[in-house]
């Protein structure tokens, strides 16, 4: 092998090593949600979180934070649940209701982030055979009932579905939701920092 063959195959060898730390946060699934309650003002209610999987569905993992709203001290939880409103909520699909309301004074806006993580090897693009249904994270405003309130079903859904992108969808009257840009780890800028360190050295070895 010629020294240029061998020069081509080392830069090869390390575009791919930056090219491999590079996708891994541009494929995660994140969303800012707002929810405008300004037509509910003086009423209080249930911020409820729903996450289901059908018995075939891949186990993926609602990650809720950054929450902000007049939120009071009471909740109920049912299922995969964990974390806090304070610091970050997770919900998972794997048990039959995976369920999380928080009460809240309405009136204001309701905000929020969320993010869904799958095992890895599994992404919103690709499938398997041991997952071939989807999981629906579905948020509503109830009240002390459990009734609608307000809207006259859920006002934001995200059904994540093999070999698919995430679908979102909205009632316009009181929910927006947006994409947010991922920020890589710092591990990952310092994979990148050492992928591009490696390139520059073996062009400076050979010129």
């Amino acid at each position: 092998m010629s020294i240029l063959n061998k020069l081509s195959a080392r830069l090869l060898f390390a575009l791919m090593l930056v090219a491999d730390v590079v996708p891994a946060s541009a494929s995660a699934e994140s969303y800012h949600v707002s929810i405008d309650t300004s037509t509910l003002a003086g009423r209080e209610g249930y911020l409820d979180f729903l996450f289901l999987g059908l018995a075939n569905a891949g186990p993926v993992q609602a990650k809720l934070s950054n929450f902000a709203g007049d939120f009071t001290s009471s909740s109920f939880a049912q299922g995969q649940v964990s974390g806090s409103l304070a610091s970050q909520l997770t919900i998972g699909n794997g048990d039959a209701w995976n369920e999380f309301a928080q009460w809240t004074r309405l009136g204001g806006t309701l905000s929020f982030d969320v993010s869904f993580s799958r095992p890895a090897g599994s992404s919103s693009s690709s499938s398997s055979s041991s997952s071939v249904a989807g999981a629906t994270l579905s948020v509503a405003l109830l009240d002390a009932g459990l009734n609608y309130l307000g809207a006259s079903g859920d006002i934001a859904t995200f059904a994540l579905l093999p070999a698919a992108v995430t679908t979102v969808s909205t009632d316009a009257a009181y929910a927006t939701v947006s994409n947010i840009s991922p920020v890589p780890e710092p591990a990952t800028y310092v994979m990148l920092a050492a992928g591009l360190l490696l390139i520059t050295g073996l062009i400076a070895r050979r010129v």
